[in-house]
């Protein structure tokens, strides 16, 4: 009973804190969208600067709405809309959606697709939502060099993605450190690369 008590006041407090952190996320957000001249004319520096809180808004919004999405995965309450997917068109989003992390590094993205377009039938946000981790999180630990997200069928023909890049790694004995919640396969990259 203990348990589920911990889990509860859990769920509690990533739903209580996910929801009041969205109002002001989203007006930051807003006010780094307008490009009205309401606050006069900027100079090269102030728009740098609105343009670095834009970004970080973003990031603190997407994690936002993973906690979120997360919170309704462990009540089982998660609603996927499925339908079929243009594979192509998401891999190239999430890339774009990626940019912006590769501003002022020596780094290339690449991907490596199919010949052939694979067909898909899933939940498009959910894809995205999981490539882009995925990638982002390539990206965040591979200082210089090359991140390549590729995909393929296989011998079951289920769709599996994979990257490759030239990273710090990870060793074999912490793969299974991959699929925890809010873990880090080393702890003691956190000060250099944040949490994730």
């Amino acid at each position: 009973m203990r348990l589920q008590e911990v889990n509860r006041v859990k769920q509690d407090l990533v739903s209580t804190v996910s929801h009041e952190l969205r109002t002001p996320i989203t007006s930051i957000h807003g006010y780094t969208e307008r490009r009205d001249g309401a606050f006069g004319d900027l100079t090269a520096a102030q728009i740098d600067a609105v343009e670095r809180v834009r970004h970080n808004s973003s990031r603190l919004e997407a994690l936002v709405n993973d906690l979120l999405v997360l919170e309704r995965a462990e009540i089982g309450n998660l609603d996927l809309e499925f339908g079929s997917l243009d594979l192509r068109e998401t891999v190239h989003g999430v890339t774009h959606a990626c940019e912006e992390m590769l501003e002022g590094r020596t780094l290339d993205v690449d991907l490596d697709l199919a010949s052939t377009p694979v067909p898909v039938y899933g939940d498009r946000v959910a894809m995205e939502r999981v490539l882009v981790n995925l990638l982002s999180n390539a990206v965040k630990f591979t200082p210089r060099g090359e991140v390549v997200l590729g995909e393929r069928l296989d011998e079951a023909g289920a769709l599996v993605f994979a990257v490759r890049d030239t990273g710090i790694g990870i060793p074999a004995d912490r793969v299974d450190r991959l699929f925890r919640s809010f873990s880090q396969v080393d702890a003691s990259t956190t000060r250099v690369y944040g949490g994730t």
